[in-house]
This record gives C-alpha cells, structure tokens and sequence, in this order.
C-alpha cells in the first residue's frame, strides 16, 4: 500500500500574475486560468467576485462596486486583495471538497524584492 498518495490532499502549483492567474494540481492538470481580477462592493468593501466573475463585471458594473487587478507590473500592489483572490483561487482549485495541500508551490519572479516576497507569502 502507498502511504504517500492521500486522496484528501494534493499538491497544487500557483502562477500568481498581473493579468492571468494558473493553478495547477497534481494528477488533475490545470484547474484554474483566470485574470488576476477582483470585484469589489465599495460599501461594504468586500470582495464580491474574483476572475472570469470579475471579468464579467468589468465595464458594466454598477456605481459601487469596483473591479481591479490586485497585481501590478508583476508586484502585489494591494496585499489583501491579492490574499483573497488567492484564497478563492485555490478553494475552486481544490472544487470545493475537503481537500488539504500538503504542498502550494507557487512562482515568483527573479528579481522580487523581500518585500515583495513577504507580501505574496
């Protein structure tokens, strides 16, 4: 019996981008390819959609609610925005099942700063 595979974890790979977000899984393949977009309610100032939802809202939204690229220029420009797109990325990645990542391997650039690398941890 293999030990090493669980069928309640899995590795996930994070491609965290200023226009396009990817995920890949072990064993499943790319499981999210969405913009690196977020829809905010400016009222309540939560975020309300994130990617391909987002997206949707772009251009047509109403007054209060904003859409926006949480990355810019290959940085985290607002780190809280960034943090819940990720979270919401990886809960559609893991398709709503009870699944724990053992590993999240996720990509930086070569030249990231240690601010820049604190801010995406």
């Amino acid at each position: 019996m293999n030990f090493s595979i669980n069928p309640f974890t899995e590795d996930l790979a994070v491609d965290l981008g200023t226009v396009h977000t990817f995920i890949y899984a072990r064993g499943r393949g790319m499981v999210v390819n969405e913009p690196s977009l977020v829809a905010i309610d400016k009222v309540s100032n939560e975020v309300i959609a994130v990617g391909n939802e987002a997206l949707e809202m772009l251009g047509r939204s109403p007054e209060d609610v904003e859409v926006a690229y949480p990355m810019q220029d290959g940085v985290v420009a607002d780190s809280e925005l960034t943090q819940t797109m990720l979270k919401k990325f990886i809960r559609k990645a893991r398709g709503g099942r009870a699944r724990f990542s053992r590993r999240i391997i996720q990509s930086v650039p070569a030249g990231i700063t240690s601010v820049e690398r604190f801010a995406i941890r």
